[in-house]
């Protein structure tokens, strides 16, 4: 296992370094297309920009590939405790260097990705003799690595062309659009990600363990636990973030250049978002057990979907609800994904057993 890790980490890193060095030359040309909104200053302001955040990329990603060993082996403390010196020391940094303005927001990410980096590597520090990253594409089980891992990218890329597709909407809105989205979704994911993201890393390897030892029906009790619990959770959440979207905003945000108007904005954004906090955490649960299974086909094929889905409702709904309908695209795309997903469960659960979780 370690001897395999070793050669999948080699691969991941490369592939982290070309694609890197893929975006970095094409970033010129992508911005036309990513902001067709933006005036030649702007487009010039966020080119030199994602120079600087592909070098917080870089780190981040070197250290997330590392922390997947430390979730393997179901070391939870240290891989959190990595994420939480990002946040921190990234804030930190931030405080001290505001006078750079948003030169100090990206590069803080910067600072925040070595920080996490060296928590990962320390978390590491007793593994070192056995983890030893090294090229070698021609092993038997790296290859089945790769082939299973390209859904993988395929369906997360779906995640990042729909973020592409409403700040591309977005961008030709009236100044504030794009912020004021960002702003909201920043919420909604936010929760999502404290609550939900926790209980989906701490799923997938109990699951992955139930169906390598073809304990299909432990899993699937696992999994309808799981789903009730973040039902439970997610559903409140959800009504609560409607009703108090306008007081929650002026609470975290309203201060300095966020005026009334930049709350109204995100207020109203946040309340066609908040219906999709449910989606978003019932679609990660679903999607650790397709990979569990080693079926990241069907996941990839929700994702697709999706973005299909946002596309050709943004362009519907921008014109009549502005920034609005980019939100409520958002969020009716990911109950579509659910959908696929909840159909593709046929293959793991009987339709009694899908109802009698649904009844839960």
């Amino acid at each position: 296992a370690w001897d395999r890790a070793g050669k999948m980490l080699g691969y991941w890193m490369l592939l982290l370094c070309v694609t890197l060095g893929l975006a970095a030359v094409l970033t010129p040309g992508a911005l036309a297309l990513l902001a067709p909104g933006f005036s030649p200053e702007l487009r010039a302001q966020t080119q030199s920009l994602t120079q600087v955040l592909l070098v917080m990329a870089a780190v981040v990603g070197m250290a997330r590939l590392l922390a997947v060993t430390l979730h393997a082996e179901r070391r939870f403390l240290a891989a959190g405790a990595s994420e939480a010196a990002f946040q921190i020391t990234s804030t930190i940094f931030l405080v001290a260097f505001h006078d750079w303005g948003i030169l100090a927001i990206a590069w803080a990410q910067v600072f925040g990705g070595f920080v996490q980096l060296l928590v990962v590597s320390i978390g590491l520090l007793d593994r070192r003799r056995r983890l030893r990253p090294r090229l070698h594409l021609g092993d038997r089980v790296v290859k089945r690595m790769i082939r299973l891992s390209l859904p993988v990218y395929v369906g997360d890329s779906g995640d990042k062309l729909n973020l592409m597709v409403t700040r591309a909407f977005a961008s030709m809105l009236p100044a504030g659009a794009v912020s004021s989205l960002q702003y909201a979704y920043t919420l909604v994911e936010g929760f999502e990600a404290m609550l939900g993201g926790a209980l989906t890393t701490a799923l997938f390897p109990f699951l992955s363990h139930r169906f390598a030892a073809r304990d299909d029906t432990g899993a699937r009790a696992g999994l309808g636990r799981a789903v009730l619990t973040a039902a439970l959770v997610f559903l409140p959440l959800s009504v609560g973030l409607f009703l108090v979207a306008e007081p929650l905003v002026v609470v975290l945000f309203e201060r300095g250049s966020f005026d009334a108007e930049s709350t109204r904005l995100t207020a109203s954004a946040l309340q066609f978002y908040a219906p999709a906090v449910l989606a978003l955490g019932l679609n990660g649960l679903l999607g650790s057990l397709f990979h569990a299974r080693q079926q990241p086909e069907q996941p990839m094929k929700a994702g697709l979907a999706r973005v299909l889905t946002n596309t050709a409702l943004c362009a519907a709904l921008v014109p009549a609800l502005e920034h609005r309908g980019i939100a409520l695209a958002t969020t009716v795309s990911l109950y579509v994904k659910l959908a696929i997903l909840i159909f593709f469960l046929r293959a793991v659960f009987s339709y009694a057993e899908i109802r009698r979780t649904v009844r839960g």
